[in-house]
Order: C-alpha cells, then sequence, then structure tokens
C-alpha cells in the first residue's frame, strides 16, 4: 500500500522517517483504545488517564481531518498485535468513541460492516444509514424547491415539533401529519467539532453522499436566529451544552457558509418538500393562527369554551321563548 498516496503534502519526510511517524502515531492510538476498553490492563498512574481533559482532547484530536490515519494502516497494526480478542478493529474504534458520540449495542455490532477510509470516516459512517450509495438527481422533478423555514416560523404555521426516540442516528429525522419529529442533538464543543471536519471531508471527497453536510445544512435552515434556537432548546430537541442560543444560531449558519449543498440529492430532500407544502398551505397557517390567538394559553382556552357554552345555552333560551311564544298563539 502507498501510503504517501493519501496525503497532499509528504515531500518533506524522507521515506524513513514518514514510515516511523505514522506506525508510531498508529500504535499510540491502538494502545490508548485497547487501554481505555479495558481490552488491555492499563498503568493506574498512567497521566492520560489521571487527568479528565485529556482522553477528550485526544478524542477531538483524534477526529480532526488534518490528523487523520487511513484506516487500513491501524487495522494492519492492529492485526498484527494478534490479541485474539474477538473483536474486531473498528469495533474497538466506535466504542472508544462512545464516551462522548453514544453508540448504541446495535451500531457497534455492525461496525465491521463500515467501510470507513480513516477514523472520522467511520465514525461519521455509524450515523448513516445503511446504504451508503450518493442519491441521484431526479431530473424528472421540479428543479425549484424552497428551503425549509426557519423553527419559528413552522411553528406559527401550525407545525409542531416533538423529539424522535432513536439512539442509532440523529440524522433520522421524519415528518408527518403536520409533525417534524427530530432525534434530540447533545450541542457542545466536541459535536461541532465532529460536524465541521465530517462536513470538510465531505466536501473535499466527491464520492461520499453528504449526510452531515445535509443535517447540518438543514439545521442552519431551522436556526435563523438565537429565538429559533432556543425554541428548539424549549423543546428538547437541541440540548444546548455549546454556549448561548446566538452562539448555536451563529454556528449552524456558519457550518453551511460555502459549501456544495444540492437540494435535490439531499436525503432530507422529500422531507424539506412535505413541510414546504404544509408550510405554504392558507388553511394551516389560517388554524393556526386561530389557535394560537384563542388557545395560546390554559386560560385564553377556557374563555373560548366559556363563550361557547354560553353562546350555547342563549341559543337554547332564545330557542324555548319562541316555543312559548308560539304555543299560546296556537292555543287561541
Amino acid at each position: 500500500m502507498n501510503i504517501r498516496e493519501c496525503y497532499s503534502e509528504t515531500n518533506e519526510f524522507r521515506s524513513h522517517d514518514f514510515v516511523e511517524m505514522i506506525v508510531l502515531d498508529g500504535c499510540f492510538i491502538i494502545e490508548l483504545f485497547c487501554k481505555f476498553t479495558r481490552l488491555v490492563d492499563k498503568d493506574p498512574n498512567d497521566p492520560i488517564f489521571k487527568m479528565n481533559w485529556i482522553i477528550p482532547f485526544l478524542m477531538r484530536d483524534f477526529l480532526k481531518l488534518e490528523n487523520q490515519i487511513p484506516f487500513r494502516v491501524l487495522q494492519s497494526l492492529f492485526d498484527i498485535l494478534a490479541l485474539n480478542s474477538g473483536i474486531s478493529f473498528a469495533w474497538l474504534t466506535l466504542k472508544f468513541f462512545s464516551y462522548m458520540l453514544e453508540r448504541p449495542a446495535s451500531v457497534l455490532d455492525k461496525a465491521s460492516t463500515f467501510d470507513g477510509k480513516h477514523l472520522l470516516d467511520l465514525v461519521r459512517l455509524s450515523f448513516c444509514p445503511t446504504d451508503n450509495r450518493e442519491r441521484p438527481r431526479d431530473e424528472k422533478r421540479d428543479t425549484f424547491l424552497r428551503f425549509i423555514q426557519p423553527a419559528e416560523k413552522l411553528h406559527r404555521a401550525g407545525i409542531k415539533f416533538k423529539t424522535r426516540n432513536n439512539k442509532d442516528s440523529f440524522l433520522d429525522i421524519k415528518f408527518t401529519n403536520g409533525v417534524l419529529r427530530i432525534p434530540p442533538l447533545p450541542m457542545d464543543d466536541f459535536i461541532s467539532s465532529f460536524f465541521l471536519n465530517c462536513v470538510a471531508f465531505e466536501q473535499c471527497y466527491g464520492h461520499c453522499p453528504k449526510y452531515i453536510t445535509d443535517y447540518t445544512t438543514f439545521l442552519g435552515g431551522l436556526i435563523h436566529t438565537p429565538t429559533d434556537a432556543g425554541f428548539l432548546s424549549d423543546h428538547k430537541i437541541i440540548e444546548n451544552f455549546f454556549g448561548t442560543d446566538e452562539e448555536v444560531a451563529c454556528f449552524f449558519t456558519n457550518v453551511g457558509k460555502d459549501v456544495a449543498f444540492e437540494i435535490r440529492r439531499s436525503y432530507l430532500s422529500k422531507l424539506i418538500e412535505d413541510v414546504n407544502e404544509y408550510y405554504w398551505n392558507d388553511w394551516h397557517v389560517r388554524w393556526a393562527s386561530l389557535r394560537h390567538k384563542y388557545f395560546d394559553s390554559p386560560w385564553s382556552g377556557i374563555s373560548v369554551l366559556a363563550a361557547i357554552f354560553l353562546l350555547i345555552l342563549t341559543t337554547i333560551q332564545a330557542a324555548f321563548a319562541v316555543i312559548s311564544y308560539i304555543r299560546p298563539s296556537n292555543n287561541n
């Protein structure tokens, strides 16, 4: 295998130095993975494990695009160790990163099926649908498709926001009967770094489906302002450990800048189309406006119901008055 072909700039390294650097880095990664997951014993006095901040720092560093080592190199080094543990290096990798990006057992069991090019790609693929082929552009459909409206606007048009219980992937967004169901996203410094590096990788590598780009661009459409970010936080869709609502809105606004995004090739294109159809329906907008105006709080709802009840009583009273007037007239 020609490892140099995986990097754009390696001329400053002599062949021996380059190989030594790759092997040492790879061995460090494998040793850390094995110790962290208790596959092998670790020294209780090891400073890497005694200081709580080091492991999260290393995890974030391992997932930077510029720090990637070809996965086949790491796999070869892992095979040389011959630990006879019965687990794959892909499983070990996802287990390690589960400390910051929770990967349930259902995903870990499929780890060996993910054909990652490096650590970043492997973790990225663990969130993507099993069918990772790039979605072809449907030329038969209307080429123009409006992008998603901000969350507050959708809410005012009657669209409800609810969390979707799917620990396997935050990408699994659904829209049915006016309800947009989105898996909760724990938003922090680590996930923001992961998103940035995944988007950068998807932009650089043209032959992989751009699921993370599609997802972050979609959230960027929902979150135009800090108010939108706060709205999604209130609905438990964004679990904000990142900063203020303004910082969350700023991140999703910036992550989608200057990226290639083809809405018709997005895995969310049909969902966006369905949401837009609901949003631009005048009946839904009027009904939502009526509901927000008269049923926005329990007291306003009770007031409306009381008014309707009084109207019914008044109508009944008027009906009895008419009946009592007509009957004496008939008797005469």
